[in-house]
């Protein structure tokens, strides 16, 4: 067998934790890849606390660690990739036969960059491990393929709790920051809701922020804000109570463009 790279080994990171994350113990927030070049592979999925939640050991042939390794050798050609405030990161370690070893590292872009979403998608298929978090970060299509629909379910039901039943400021508190974490939002508390479509006069002024809302076109961003929003209404609010008729205003104009973003989709 020809080798078409002197590549002996990769180590890959993928790191989900964003600044200014609030992070749980129980959350999973690191994976490990390891590759040799004799075809063994080791997968690790690592909680915030630390302890190693899943370790995976198996081997593949050598032709197809070959095949993996030159895609990752013409990845690496490009550099390293940007860094992005507030999101997760990635940090690849390439050790060659030549000494010549390189360390690449990044921020993880879930599905937003083709480039990224291919070569993930490549090796998740070459090594069998199709829910690692790798260049894109949490794969969407793999380990959530109706993400969408579920988003879209997701919208229409709460508007319904919101407007018909008496208690869903309880629900609002025991029941919605799990879902939003299932739908893999990221709590960012309102970062990236702020950076594309807030002006700093807007801070605070409910009405205001609810005028923004149907410019919103991006369902990450606006997924994002309602969870950053809830967590405040549940979490940082001195006097939640005076703050519920406002949440009621807002979280429903928020959803009703989620539905709306969401609903059109074909399934």
């Amino acid at each position: 067998m020809r080798k078409y790279t002197d590549i002996q080994e990769i180590i890959l990171h993928s790191d989900l934790a964003s600044r200014g994350q609030t992070l749980f113990l129980d959350s999973e927030i690191r994976q490990k890849l390891t590759i040799r070049d004799n075809g063994e592979i080791q997968f690790e999925r690592i909680l915030y606390s630390g302890r190693v939640l899943e370790t995976v050991l198996r081997t593949i042939p050598e032709e197809t660690v070959n095949e993996v390794f030159f895609s990752i050798k013409q990845f690496a050609a490009g550099g390293d990739r940007p860094r992005i405030p507030d999101m997760g990161s990635w940090s690849l370690v390439v050790t060659r036969a030549s000494q010549d070893n390189r360390t690449l590292r990044g921020s993880v872009l879930f599905g937003s960059n083709p480039r990224e979403m291919k070569l993930s998608d490549y090796i998740r298929e070459r090594v069998r491990i199709p829910r690692m978090f790798l260049f894109d970060g949490v794969p969407f299509h793999r380990i959530l393929p109706d993400r969408t629909r579920a988003i879209y379910e997701f919208s229409k039901k709460w508007i319904d709790i919101i407007n018909h039943s008496p208690t869903w400021i309880y629900l609002m508190k025991t029941k919605m920051m799990d879902e939003l974490a299932e739908l893999y939002f990221d709590l960012d508390f309102g970062r990236s809701f702020e950076i594309v479509y807030q002006k700093e006069g807007d801070r605070g002024d409910v009405a205001r922020l609810r005028e923004k809302i149907p410019q919103i076109h991006n369902v990450e961003i606006l997924g994002s804000a309602i969870y950053s929003q809830v967590y405040y209404y549940i979490y940082h609010a001195e006097e939640p109570e005076v703050h519920f008729e406002q949440a009621e205003a807002w979280l429903t104009a928020a959803l009703a463009r989620l539905f709306q973003l969401t609903r059109d989709v074909e399934y």
